[in-house]
């Protein structure tokens, strides 16, 4: 059986793998359950749902990378890099990071689309949220998709471009977390248990 490997670039290219994954399932939460309400309250509670599918999947690849290099540094098979997780999280985070040209291109109206025999300014807007549908009501909340790119402010469209700063957030403290093998949900469940039961283990 082959050894799985580690490397940064290994392991950022698994934690794309799990963004994408992560995407569809939050899109069949967005798509399916927010088309139906309007309500702020829901969609808020949505919007947290589909974020920590995104985020917890985006977690897994830095925890386990960081739980196998603790064992191979203390046996002497490689050098302690305390900053792999930000290296990690940083590679994984440039497909995103390299979305905001569609924004860009819409709000300079680079772009022009004839319908009808109407000549008007493309939109990418929308291709823009559906590759960060993870964050859609979260890009919603500062560039009005009724309004359009055009009309929304630079300062809000860095402000969207901010939100690709939670993957290499989230996958350093996954690393830090995995060499030191504290496992979050292991934590929680254990927590969770019955007294005796914790007892008995």
């Amino acid at each position: 059986m082959k050894k799985k490997k580690y490397s940064v670039g290994s392991t950022a290219l698994s934690t794309i793998g799990s963004a994408v994954i992560a995407m569809i399932l939050s899109s069949l939460i967005t798509l399916s359950i927010g088309s139906t309400v309007s309500s702020t309250p829901v969609l808020v509670i949505i919007q947290i749902v589909a974020a920590f599918i995104f985020l917890g999947m985006i977690y897994g690849p830095s925890w386990f990378c960081g739980d196998h290099d603790v064992n191979a540094v203390q046996f002497g098979r490689m050098d302690e890099d305390p900053l792999k997780g930000l290296k990690i999280g940083l590679i994984a985070a440039i497909p995103y990071a390299l979305t905001i040209i569609l924004l860009i291109i819409s709000k300079l109206d680079f772009l022009y689309i004839t319908i009808d025999g109407q000549r008007g300014p493309l939109d990418l807007g929308f291709v823009y949220r559906i590759l960060n549908i993870q964050y859609l009501y979260m890009i919603n909340a500062l560039i009005d998709p009724v309004a359009g790119t055009a009309a929304a402010s630079w300062l809000s469209i860095f402000g969207v471009w901010l939100y690709n700063l939670l993957i290499p957030i989230v996958c350093t403290a996954a690393y830090a977390l995995g060499y030191r093998h504290i496992s979050i949900m292991e934590r929680l469940v254990f927590k969770n248990l019955p007294k005796n039961q914790k007892k008995r283990d």
